[in-house]
């Protein structure tokens, strides 16, 4: 998330001290005004990192949304007209949802897309690259509308075999 916070950090971070101060207040907990709220700024800190945390290995920011790449493949496959059950098979055999590069080429991805394929996008030309996750879904969807699944021969028997 480029050291952002995400959207709505520091509103939980002065609820969850609110809410830290109201529960000390009503069990009388016996603590000097330092403390208390020392004690209770720490704990809404803590929370909310704990909170941005857990979004940063989940979600990917796009354009101020957030969205998870399945949910990006289905809306942009279903927008196109796309087959996305297709798409979500062949991304299971090449890669298993995961942005991992090949050892044994240059593949990249969910789409596992070559240096030279990747060079060959509109993506590519406009600044964006395949180890970025919504690039690689978007050129993956590029060269599915180009050139059909041939793009994935080699991994043709797991995904006609996953339906």
């Amino acid at each position: 998330m480029n050291g952002c916070l995400p959207q709505g950090f520091y509103m939980r971070v002065l609820l969850t001290f609110y809410a830290t101060l109201s529960y000390m207040n009503l069990r009388n907990f016996q603590f000097g005004a330092l403390q208390f709220f020392v004690l209770s700024g720490l704990f809404a800190i803590a929370s909310g990192l704990l909170y941005y945390a857990g979004q940063e290995q989940t979600y990917i920011r796009i354009a101020q949304a957030q969205v998870l790449p399945k949910q990006y493949l289905y809306a942009q496959a279903s927008e196109h007209g796309l087959n996305y059950r297709l798409l979500n098979r062949i991304i299971e055999c090449e890669s298993g949802w995961r942005m991992v590069q090949n050892k044994a080429s240059s593949a990249f991805g969910y789409f596992q897309i070559l240096d030279k394929t990747e060079r060959s996008t509109p993506q590519f030309n406009e600044g964006k690259r395949k180890t970025d996750p919504i690039a690689n879904i978007d050129m993956g969807l590029y060269l599915y509308e180009q050139y059909g699944t041939s793009p994935w021969n080699e991994s043709r028997p797991c995904w006609e075999a996953a339906h």
